[in-house]
């Protein structure tokens, strides 16, 4: 099953609360990373493209689970 109550939270919840929920925790880098993902992958951004209404991010992998 997918749960969207927390990517929802994502989108709409602009401050430091939206990282109440769910189980974090964080990587060698300083990032917060949800317990709970399949996997994840901290970057450092390299360059950003516009793309038609969207912008590419291109990154450079820090650490990675």
């Amino acid at each position: 099953m997918i749960c969207t109550h927390l990517s929802d939270r994502f989108a709409w919840v602009k401050d430091e609360s939206r990282f109440l929920a769910g189980d974090w925790s964080t990587a060698v880098t300083g990032a917060p990373v949800l317990e709970s993902a399949a996997a994840w992958l901290d970057c450092t951004i390299r360059s950003r493209s516009p793309a038609g209404t969207h912008t590419l991010f291109v990154g450079e992998v820090q650490a990675s689970r």
